[in-house]
């Protein structure tokens, strides 16, 4: 029996959750206000690629802080 292996866009380009997305960058969640996000299924919790998050983290945006 073969081992089943995803493609490597599959793995580099997972899904993350927003409590991801903080640890990562060490923010709390609350000030949080970055990359693009996006609900799965419609209603589910937010979540972004981890594409969106390193093209954001790349181009040099700064974190935006709530007012």
């Amino acid at each position: 029996m073969t081992a089943h292996v995803l493609p490597e866009a599959t793995v580099t380009d997972a899904w993350l959750t927003v409590e991801e997305i903080c640890r990562e960058l060490k923010v709390a969640r609350r000030t949080l206000i970055g990359p693009r996000c996006e609900r799965l299924g419609g209603h589910g919790p937010l979540r972004t690629r981890r594409s969106w998050l390193e093209a954001w983290v790349e181009s040099g945006n700064e974190p935006r802080w709530p007012a």
